[in-house]
């Protein structure tokens, strides 16, 4: 697959139409005009537009037309993701695994984000590349401090860019979060084709800094 910056990564998000949303969108005839799908993990006093994961289409007859709305500002539950999603860069990172967001809106984080790599003293700052099983070339990376390996005694963090300048023509696979349910496996030149003279201007405004997070959900701040 070629990749672009509208590619998406992850498969369709949103639940699939059983005969339960069916008769929901019937007994909403006339009076809504979308079927909305909301997460059940989603505490009461998060705002909507981040606890609405999309809509389904009604037509006048209370059917459905087959057309839906992803909602980009979702922000899982742990109930939906399995984890917390407080991290900046996981939720973002979570969001493009699921289908939620095309590569663009991963891309552009990526770029910013401090990544965490293998360090093999106090003070190694090196770009450490390894070999996978099939002998490809990896750079284990890790983006939060909770999903780090108990082996990795030291680590040092890099802005995402640093990766890509150093790596964005080679052969080397970002081997992101290996092991955990947020793994992604992918060409750093892949990633680094899709940044544009924009993402490099986003630069000035510095790293995403690891373990930078949302603080709690309140009604008028929806972590975006």
């Amino acid at each position: 697959m070629t990749l672009d910056r509208d590619s998406l990564l992850g498969p369709f998000p949103l639940p699939e139409v059983d005969e339960a949303m069916r008769e929901r969108a019937r007994r909403l005839a006339g009076s809504e005009r979308w079927l909305t799908i909301e997460d059940p993990g989603a505490p009461p006093e998060q705002p909507e537009k981040t606890r609405l994961q999309g809509v389904y289409e009604i037509d006048d007859a209370g059917e459905l037309t087959g057309n839906f709305k992803i909602n980009y500002f979702y922000r899982p539950s742990a109930q939906v993701a399995g984890m917390p999603m407080d991290i900046i860069v996981e939720h973002k990172l979570w969001l493009a695994l699921n289908g939620y967001h095309v590569a663009r809106f991963l891309v552009d984080t990526l770029d910013r984000a401090e990544l965490a790599l293998y360090a093999e003293h106090s003070g190694d700052t090196r770009l450490l590349v390894t070999r996978d099983n099939y002998g490809q070339p990896i750079l284990p990376a890790f983006t939060s401090s909770r999903l780090l390996p108990t082996s990795w005694t030291h680590h040092h963090v890099v802005p995402g860019w640093t990766i890509m300048d150093q790596f964005g023509d080679g052969p080397v696979f970002l081997d992101l979060n290996p092991g955990t349910p947020l793994a992604l496996k992918i060409l750093i030149r892949d990633l680094a084709g899709l940044l544009t003279d924009r993402n490099k201007e986003g630069r000035k405004m510095g790293p995403i800094e690891f373990d930078s997070d949302y603080g709690p959900i309140l009604p008028g701040r929806e972590g975006e």
